[in-house]
């Protein structure tokens, strides 16, 4: 009996800890997610010292999770700390989810070292480990003190006869929206909203518009997803009738100051099984092409914005404004809101 009353003492408190054990597990996760979000959003930016320092949190917060590994190794790679970037790299390399990933990035390192060997035995560790891109290992900067190796052709081309393998790949971001919506005592007549990602404006791209380089591209014009347009109402843009409906843009340039800014259906997009980064290849006809002008001017917009703005005098009638950097683009437009019922 004493037995049974000490072990029905030893649960009663072992029951009593448990919110407090919970509470820990939540503020564990609570700072966990606050840390991932401070360490995308660095990385987003650029800025590879303060998002390797938010990694580093993280992996001792969860020292358990290899995608954290994966992650401050990229950031420190990126940042040009190869020696601390291939200690992260080979960390994750022990975790069986993002060994491929691990091993390949360490090759890249060994690779910049100019340590061949050690390289193509990475590389072939991430092959064995699942890292199946070929076009990668083929493309890869850090790997060129590779090329000219017969081992290295062979490998891309082993690699290139293999099955695709999917990597997956799960990131937090940023997203920001512009939206017109209209309301009465009956309800609301419509409403129109843009959401988009926010890539940092960086001087090379001004250097790429004004060269040329994008001309007869399609740009993604956001980050990460798709830039989508959704109304539910139909409306004019820069001239042209748009159905009501969910669109995902992109942006061609055609020449030094103008473009076309195309409307896509999701349906067919997502047929092709196409993804935003893709938007450059993407072939597949627009619902509608609008053309767009743009100018310059000295106010620099650090990230990518779009804003609306409706009129007082005729509130169907509005702007759309997208700024980038130097560039500047206004045009007009027009929503066919539902007329209120008596």
């Amino acid at each position: 009996m004493r037995h049974l009353v000490l072990g029905s003492i030893s649960l009663v408190v072992a029951l009593a800890g448990l919110p407090a054990v919970q509470a820990r597990a939540q503020d564990k996760k609570a700072t966990e997610l606050e840390l991932q979000q401070k360490a995308q959003a660095a990385a987003q930016a650029q800025k590879w010292d303060e998002a390797a320092a938010a990694f580093t949190q993280l992996t001792q917060l969860a020292p358990e999770d290899g995608r954290n590994w994966v992650n401050l190794g990229f950031a420190l790679h990126s940042a040009g700390k190869y020696d601390e970037a291939l200690k992260a790299h080979l960390k994750a390399a022990e975790f069986d989810n993002v060994k491929g990933n691990g091993c390949y990035n360490a090759a890249c390192v060994y690779a910049i070292k100019n340590d061949k060997e050690k390289a193509f035995e990475y590389l072939k560790k991430a092959a064995d480990a699942g890292f199946s891109d070929g076009q990668q290992f083929a493309d890869d900067e850090d790997l060129k003190s590779l090329r000219d190796d017969p081992r290295f052709q062979k490998m891309v081309a082993e690699l290139k006869s293999r099955p695709e393998v999917q990597q997956p790949f799960v990131v937090t971001t940023k997203r920001a929206s512009t939206r017109a919506a209209y309301f009465g005592r009956r309800g609301s007549a419509g409403q129109l909203v843009i959401d988009y990602g926010t890539p940092p404006w960086k001087e090379a791209y001004g250097a790429a518009v004004e060269s040329g380089k994008f001309a007869g591209q399609r740009w993604r014009l956001g980050q990460d997803f798709w830039t989508s347009l959704d109304s539910n109402v139909d409306l004019t843009i820069g001239g042209a009738t748009l159905k009501a409906g969910y669109y995902y843009l992109t942006l061609e340039q055609k020449d030094a100051n103008k473009g076309v800014l195309a409307f896509h259906d999701p349906a067919v997009v997502h047929a092709k099984r196409v993804d935003a980064s893709a938007a450059a290849q993407y072939k597949g006809p627009a619902v509608v092409e609008v053309p767009l002008a743009y100018e310059k001017s000295a106010d620099v917009a650090k990230e990518l914005q779009f804003s609306l703005a409706v009129g007082n005098s005729d509130a169907s009638k509005g702007t759309l404004t997208i700024r980038f950097g130097p560039y500047k683009a206004t045009m007009p437009i027009e929503l066919t809101l539902a007329k209120s019922s008596s």
